[in-house]
């Protein structure tokens, strides 16, 4: 599975072995017509690599119970987050990221940091959805969106 970053100098690739339900990634600078590798592990369980939209020199490697956030100027990680990446708001530069949760919860727990991943925003619980995103400090799930500062901290 390919993934471009949005100013188009890298490429990500994951390669998933169903036999293993393990994964090994690469990740590639683009420079004209040539690629060249950067990083990559083999035999993780990594499900994901999404480029950051605001910092066009990082990249998050999202693997089963944690995701990294990597430089990829030097390929150093800069964060290790437990938890499951969600979104990077596009205008604030905020992380949203779910917490991991146990089987048989019947909530979700989410977390808001600041853009520079120090600081919580905000934490609080949502039933079990799949598909939350944050936009210019709106919580989006399913078809459902509200402002996040209407949302109490829990």
């Amino acid at each position: 599975m390919p993934f471009v970053s949005y100013d188009d100098k890298y490429l990500g690739i994951i390669y998933y072995n169903l036999n293993t339900n393990l994964a090994w990634y690469k990740i590639y600078e683009i420079s004209g017509n040539t690629l060249t590798e950067k990083k990559s592990e083999v035999n993780v369980q990594v499900n994901n690599i999404v480029f950051n939209y605001n910092k066009s020199d990082e990249v998050f490697i999202c693997y089963s119970t944690r995701f990294d956030v990597v430089d990829l100027t030097t390929m150093q990680v800069k964060k290790s987050i437990i938890g499951n990446f969600r979104d990077v708001d596009r205008i604030t530069g905020n992380l949203l990221y779910k917490i991991n949760s146990a089987p048989g919860d019947l909530t979700d727990q989410y977390k808001i940091l600041d853009s520079n991943y120090t600081n919580e925003i905000l934490s609080f619980s949502t039933g079990r959805y799949y598909s939350a995103r944050l936009f210019n400090n709106y919580f989006m799930l399913n078809d459902y969106f509200i402002h996040t500062d209407n949302i109490k901290n829990q």
